[in-house]
């Protein structure tokens, strides 16, 4: 979802110097096999921002393989050190200087797609996938990659330290969750959870689930933001904000940094999961990257609902929420031939075996594309594309403005250390109040 660590100072200095693509000859598509022979695109830059932190190394290595395949001059990819994507397009357009291509938050399309994005209702792809963003009549993006939420558990830490198998089917409610988490304490686990302080993980992950929940759909989330906006519904009463609150008290009580929620560090809390200090993290599988530098041998992970004191079929017991988290538009400020290059690359992505090669088996992504079959390797993807498969993972909601996760991630912070629910739900409606407009 949003940028998961902070650039370091060289790398930020390396790829600031990575400003603006040129300008270009004809590219030519691929042929109808996907096999991409060389192109001829010898005066064409390609250029694009927002590639998830994650995966640079294997995203510059593909750069270099691909601008030969393709016969570019260059394949630049710039950074937004520790600017929100939405700032750094904000900036960019004003300025005139974006990008061919931008990867993007989904609500981010909506932002810029119907001024910016080239329509790619045409490309071969589209009948292959089910997670583009359409903005009116025209496809407004490529879905890079599938990404689901929840709690992510240490099965190995949670049976070495219980004694016990441990099923998360069985965890179905909140009442089960403590239950656990205090057999984890009492066999010796200090504190089993770990909460994550990042105003993006706070504000775009865990609390939307308050806005999701309602009724599990878009339409319906959006629907309800204007009902506590008009009044129609009290934000501070609602039922669902209350239910999924009372499990975030829960994961307060048990946070390793419970003592000092915002000095948490999100790479610490990374090794913690990998040894088994800490068993339960709010948060999704692109943070495999970031625990498998710490995985010693063959520790079992995945990905549970968040689960709540509710009825039995309530499915927030049952389902995580999901959806394509990163989306690459095409600027329609690019010249014609920096268009179609950047047109032929997603179709390499989408179509070529290289190119879903390196979704799956390097970037270690859920494809959005049915026709990728190949098998993840890392066990937080497999968990996701598993509840994909079964269909237990409801769309996310994709609406909210740039400046959600700043604002009521930074309200969320102050909850993490003070519980003062109401003053939370009044934050909520405030910015809702004012932004409104923003999702219509």
């Amino acid at each position: 979802m949003k940028n998961k660590k902070i650039l370091s100072v060289l790398l930020a200095a390396a790829m600031a110097a990575t400003l603006i693509a040129g300008c270009g000859s004809d590219g030519g598509k691929n042929d109808a096999s996907g096999d991409t022979g060389k192109k001829e695109n010898s005066n064409v830059t390609l250029s694009i921002v927002g590639i998830k932190t994650e995966i640079y190394d294997q995203w510059e290595a593909m750069q270099e393989e691909y601008s030969d395949i393709a016969g570019l001059s260059g394949f630049e990819m710039q950074v937004t050190g520790d600017e929100t994507i939405y700032s750094y397009m904000q900036k960019a357009y004003a300025a005139g200087n974006e990008p061919v291509m931008a990867m993007l938050d989904p609500t981010d399309v909506y932002s810029f797609g119907e001024e910016y994005a080239v329509d790619l209702s045409g490309e071969s792809w589209v009948k292959d996938t089910d997670w583009t963003i359409s903005i009116g009549d025209k496809v407004a993006s490529f879905p890079f990659c599938i990404e689901g939420r929840g709690i992510i558990y240490n099965k190995t830490a949670i049976e070495k330290t219980t004694g016990e198998d441990f099923d998360p089917s069985t965890i179905a409610s909140l009442s089960d969750f403590t239950a656990l988490c205090d057999k984890l304490v009492a066999g010796g686990m200090e504190a089993p959870v770990a909460i994550a302080q990042e105003d993006w993980s706070l504000g775009a992950h865990l609390f939307t689930l308050a806005y999701e929940q309602q009724d599990f759909t878009e339409a319906g989330t959006s629907a309800f933001i204007h009902e506590i906006v008009d009044g129609t519904v009290d934000f501070a009463s609602n039922e669902r904000y209350n239910s999924v609150m009372d499990t975030v008290d829960a994961l307060r009580k048990y946070n390793i940094y419970a003592n000092d929620p915002l000095s948490a560090d999100y790479d610490l809390i990374a090794s913690y999961m990998a040894d088994g200090t800490v068993a339960f993290w709010f948060n999704g599988n692109w943070a495999w990257p970031n625990i498998s530098e710490y995985v010693d041998g063959d520790t079992e992970f995945g990905i549970m609902p968040l689960v709540q004191n509710t009825s039995a079929d309530d499915k927030a017991n049952k389902m995580i929420s999901g959806t394509a988290t990163k989306q690459i538009i095409i600027n329609n400020t690019a010249s014609e031939e920096e268009q179609q290059a950047a047109k032929d690359f997603l179709t390499w992505l989408a179509t070529d075996d290289e190119g879903k090669s390196f979704l799956v088996e390097e970037a270690n992504l859920v494809s959005a594309f049915n026709n990728n079959t190949l098998e993840n390797s890392d066990p937080l993807s497999v968990s996701v594309k598993q509840h994909v498969s079964d269909g237990t993972m409801y769309p996310t909601w994709n609406r909210a403005p740039g400046d959600h996760l700043t604002v009521v991630g930074g309200a969320m912070q102050k909850y993490l250390t003070d519980g003062n629910r109401d003053a939370l739900a009044a934050s909520v409606v405030d910015y809702w109040t004012e932004n409104i407009d923003k999702i219509d």
